[in-house]
């Protein structure tokens, strides 16, 4: 069921924003409108000057937004950001493994906005510092040591 497929690096579940669910291969691809809206949301949360609201605000700007059309809360704009299933990581029960999805962010690039996700900007006043926090992901799996919510996207 379920945890073969997670086993095998197959995402069991609805596909995160930038990806899509293929029913006919059961698998999940690359969303080519999507993934460069999300791709542009770590590019410009990375620049260090932009806030999760800031993040917010283009990701509605850009089609991304709640069911009744209002944006989406700052809180889940951070939540895209540390999603390490850009980076092929998959998080399941409670244990971690590789998906063999296409990547379409960088580990560097994911790393950079961990970094500033820690450092947040002057403006972002809902940032509040938590004990779990999104690690830097190496390329050593072993090297992940601190737990993080994935974030599933719901369309």
């Amino acid at each position: 069921g379920m945890r073969y497929k997670v086993k095998n690096g197959i995402w069991p579940g609805l596909a995160p924003l930038g990806y899509l669910n293929e029913p006919k291969l059961r698998t999940i691809e690359v969303d080519p409108l999507k993934a460069k809206i999300v791709k542009h949301a770590f590019l410009l949360y990375a620049e260090g000057d932009k806030s999760f609201a800031d993040i917010s605000r283009f990701l509605h700007k850009n089609g991304v937004s709640m069911r009744d059309g209002r944006p989406v809360k700052p809180d889940y704009a951070k939540k895209i950001l540390s999603h390490r299933f850009y980076v092929g990581i998959m998080k399941y029960d409670g244990e971690y493994y590789d998906g063999k999805h296409k990547q379409f962010i960088s580990r560097d690039l994911f790393n950079k906005v961990q970094k500033q996700i820690q450092t947040p900007t002057p403006q972002d006043t809902t940032f509040v510092p938590s004990v779990e926090s999104t690690p830097i992901i190496s390329d050593d799996p072993i090297r992940i040591s601190m737990d993080s919510t994935l974030l599933v996207w719901k369309a």
